[in-house]
């Protein structure tokens, strides 16, 4: 995934804490769920542990075609702690590491 990605999503994350019409949340969604689908696979493809399983969790939590509803104030929780992940766990799926799991699971097989 192209490193700026994440920074777009986390962008998006955190200004819709914000007081924002309907149609930012709606398009939020398909931002949030494809950015996070996506790093889940790349996560599971470089053999990470858990970024995948949290990964998943996120893009099922924002996914736009069975939306879940919550209050304003449980989705800033969500947006800030969504946010707060991809900053965190960004490298594990970002261009600039993309050899690195492979590299350690080969040394581990041998």
């Amino acid at each position: 995934m192209p490193n700026y990605i994440p920074k777009i999503c986390i962008a998006f994350l955190l200004i819709a804490v914000l007081p924002l019409p309907i149609s930012f949340y709606s398009f939020l969604r398909f931002i949030v769920c494809g950015t996070f689908a996506l790093g889940a696979l790349i996560a599971h493809e470089r053999r990470r542990q858990d970024v995948p399983i949290y990964y998943g969790l996120v893009a099922v939590l924002f996914n736009p075609f069975f939306p879940i509803f919550h209050s304003k104030e449980v989705w800033v929780v969500f947006d800030l702690a969504a946010a707060l992940l991809l900053y965190k766990t960004a490298k594990y799926v970002t261009a600039e590491n993309i050899n690195e799991p492979i590299e350690q699971s080969k040394v581990k097989d041998n």
